[in-house]
């Protein structure tokens, strides 16, 4: 048996690494998700999930665009799970 946590830095970290050695947590837990309050920078979770939500018209780079919410049927609590799961890609 597991030596309970002690206080709330020790429970933070083992939060933080359990995420880390499961980055699909948040993505299999969108109703989660959706309640967590990401700190934002701008380029991050708050820009993915607008350009996920809203999709893109025309791409810069590519010659087609990307419909609102890559064309399926997402809720916002979705998006922003992907938003969130996206950024966590790019931050490791």
């Amino acid at each position: 048996m597991n030596a309970p946590l002690s206080d709330d830095a020790t429970e933070a970290g083992a939060v933080a690494a359990y995420l880390k050695q499961h980055p699909s947590f948040l993505s299999d837990y969108p109703e989660l998700a959706a309640q967590l309050t990401v700190p934002r920078e701008q380029g991050s979770v708050a820009s993915l999930a607008k350009v996920i939500g809203e999709g893109v018209v025309s791409p810069k780079q590519y010659p087609t665009g990307m419909p609102a919410k890559g064309g399926s049927d997402l809720s916002d609590a979705d998006v922003q799970a992907v938003a969130a799961y996206v950024w966590t890609l790019s931050h490791k």
